[in-house]
């Protein structure tokens, strides 16, 4: 059979550079006019017809995308609200979880059953992991769905329940803490415990800290927070950009932490409080390898691979409390627990809830910017507390559940000690009543430290450098 003719319209002709060439126009995606060339009419009819299609299927795609390109526009929208170590976890667990399973169908072609089926293997995850997942698919389609991508959302009905709940990780008791801190004494972690466990500061607000928010030479020795330390390629990263607001706050701190911290200021070369040899803040590595000096020294079962006749064997050794390490005999055994870097921010917040501190005290201390997050913080019976009634907030601790009086962790800049009562803020005088402070007056209070005694539990002044006169403070 004759193959059929083609029909080749009649194109225009231009001169350029001396050359005779056929000329067409089309319109693109983008709406723009685009000109096409050729030396022969055929030639450009192939072109026309190859343009147009891949003009086709561009407007198709922008209206039908797949879940995988519209994952990838969703975090590049995304990459503007976060930071780059959030915009990491969201684009890894969306490759893993959600772009393996479902990148190669259209948006509009996913139903209820296919992300239920994509959300069965995250169900022997943990179940942080499956809410991360469960979030980033109802983001995902629920924004289509705003762009009238979508004429059904599948999304609906989705439970976000889901996956093995996680181990809870209890407060370390105070015979933990005493055998921890004698572990480590002499070694490079040492600082970064005691300030975990006597301020309770997060893992980034510690390594981020600086001397110029450790004010040691005041009758109540306090920690501002005002940085934060993030990595980006390994490299640190400080801002002045914290967790939450919340987490901007002023920490009163024990006697045996300021005295550590005068030691260690006394040799440091450096304006960070946690430095390397440099004087520079640590990078994600280093503080792996400062933390793996607490970790080599617990009982926690250990895997490694050995090889016999050039085979990889697998192998695993469990420590026995007291013993010593074979390769490193002076190093021995003594944890028969395991920590984390984060177990010292619960025990400090756990140990001033036992005190009787507050809980609206605890909640400013910890940065929480949600007192359910406070809240959750177990109590056991039978603690002694890793304070012994020397952190500045416990001296008032048997005034605030005798007397309904809820220290507020502030000096008031009018001269006297700031508390909540109820949900008013009140300043306390050494005479006459205690007044109210306005609300158009609280950016005034700079949130400084404040002295605390057993005699004058609620008496305190403000020695910061907005301090006011005798005069201004009779006059609240």
């Amino acid at each position: 059979m004759a193959k059929k003719k083609v029909s080749i319209p009649q194109y225009g002709t231009v001169m350029r550079r001396g050359i005779q060439y056929y000329r067409t126009r089309i319109t693109d995606a983008d709406g723009k006019r685009v000109d096409l060339y050729a030396e022969t009419s055929e030639e450009l009819y192939e072109k026309e017809l190859e343009a147009r299609r891949q003009v086709e299927e561009a407007v198709f795609r922008r209206k039908h995308p797949t879940v995988a390109e519209y994952c990838e526009k969703w975090l590049l929208m995304q990459s503007a609200k976060v930071s780059s170590s959030t915009l990491k976890g969201y684009t890894q667990n969306m490759n893993n979880y959600i772009v393996k399973p479902l990148g190669d169908m259209y948006l509009s072609e996913v139903t209820a059953d296919d992300i239920r089926l994509a959300l069965i293997p995250l169900s022997q995850k943990s179940a942080g992991l499956y809410s991360t997942v469960n979030m980033l698919l109802k983001c995902v389609f629920y924004s289509a769905e705003r762009n009238q991508l979508l004429d059904y959302n599948p999304c609906v009905g989705i439970s976000a329940k889901g996956g093995k709940p996680g181990k809870k990780k209890n407060a370390l008791t105070d015979e933990q803490v005493k055998l921890l801190l004698e572990t480590v004494r002499e070694l490079p972690p040492y600082v970064f415990i005691m300030i975990g466990l006597y301020s309770g500061l997060r893992r980034e607000e510690i390594l981020a800290l600086q001397w110029d928010c450790v004010f040691l030479d005041v009758p109540t020795p306090y920690i501002s927070v005002r940085r934060a330390w993030r990595t980006e390629h390994n490299r640190p990263v400080i801002s002045t950009t914290l967790k939450t607001k919340a987490a901007q706050r002023d920490i009163p701190i024990p006697k045996c932490l300021a005295d550590c911290l005068r030691q260690v200021k006394a040799t440091s070369i450096s304006e960070y409080v946690i430095a390397d040899s440099k004087g520079q803040p640590l990078a994600d590595s280093q503080f792996k390898r400062l933390w793996q000096y607490v970790v080599v020294r617990s009982t926690k079962e250990r895997t490694y691979y050995k090889y016999v006749n050039g085979q990889s064997i697998k192998c695993k050794v469990t420590p026995i409390p007291g013993g010593h390490q074979k390769n490193n005999p002076k190093l021995v055994y003594s944890l028969d627990f395991d920590v984390t870097p984060h177990q010292l921010r619960h025990t400090y917040i756990t140990n001033l809830l036992y005190a009787g501190v507050d809980p609206k005290t605890v909640q400013y201390l910890a940065g929480h910017e949600n007192s359910k997050t406070t809240r959750r913080h177990r109590i056991f019976p039978g603690r002694g507390g890793i304070f012994g009634g020397g952190h500045p907030l416990l001296a008032a601790a048997d005034l605030q559940r005798d007397g309904g009086l809820h220290l507020h962790p502030c000096a008031c800049a009018r001269g006297g000690a700031v508390f909540l009562h109820g949900h008013r803020l009140f300043c306390h005088r050494q005479a006459g009543k205690d007044a109210e402070i306005p609300k158009k007056d609280r950016h005034h209070i700079p949130g400084q430290h404040f002295a605390l005694s057993a005699a004058e539990p609620l008496r305190g002044q403000f020695q910061g450098p907005n301090a006011r006169s005798g005069a201004d403070a009779a006059a609240l």
